[in-house]
């Protein structure tokens, strides 16, 4: 979002405006695709006029990725419930991507986001939005890792991040291509991922 929509500065009715427009964008991305919805189309599914819209974000590219970001938001509160804190480090990394991803196969938008080629490259530029945000939430629990001798000393953790961003999209985008079950992405990840980066 622009420097006209900030969440954490935002009066309850910006952000009830900035959460229907989202919700209307959700809404044609997963009818219509990313690349075939206009912001016409998002102002007029979130009910508001377009300058309404353009007030809260500067261009479809803003409301693509905060839909991105919800959307893995979700994903990261349904990891956060359902896998155990107390796993082996090399086991909850494991898990934690492998069970992002089938989530992620199961959410119509994060599904559209996948297809759509541009959003999908702008995700993966360690400068765009949905990549910074990803990077954020990752580095600090890899450092740690890495601090308690878990993960190698040698390895850089922004490299970390990135090969774990492909790794999922990887798993996310060729699984229609060629489809591995989960003890095969399991398998996938404790080999080529995880394995190199312990200690």
């Amino acid at each position: 979002m622009n420097a006209r929509f900030d969440p954490a500065s935002a009066s309850p009715s910006t952000e009830r405006t900035a959460r229907k427009i989202l919700d209307a964008a959700k809404a044609c991305f997963e009818h219509q695709g990313i690349e075939k919805t206009s912001m016409v189309d998002i102002a007029t599914q979130a009910g508001y006029s377009r300058p309404i819209v353009y007030k809260h974000f500067a261009n479809k590219d803003e409301v693509v990725d905060a839909v991105c970001i919800r959307e893995m938001l979700a994903v990261q509160a349904v990891l956060d419930r359902h896998i155990p804190a107390d796993l082996p480090f090399a086991e909850r990394l494991t898990e934690v991507i492998l069970r992002a991803v089938l989530l992620a196969r199961d959410n119509p938008y994060l599904q559209r986001f996948s297809e759509d080629g541009t959003a999908w490259a702008r995700s993966q530029n360690y400068s765009g939005r949905v990549h910074r945000w990803f990077a954020d939430r990752w580095q600090a629990y890899l450092a740690r890792a890495q601090n308690s001798g878990m993960i190698a000393e040698d390895v850089d953790i922004e490299r970390i991040v990135g090969w774990i961003a492909l790794a999922q999209s990887f798993l996310l985008r060729e699984s229609d291509r060629a489809p591995m079950d989960e003890d095969e992405m399991r398998a996938f990840l404790r080999r080529f991922l995880i394995a190199p980066l312990l200690a």
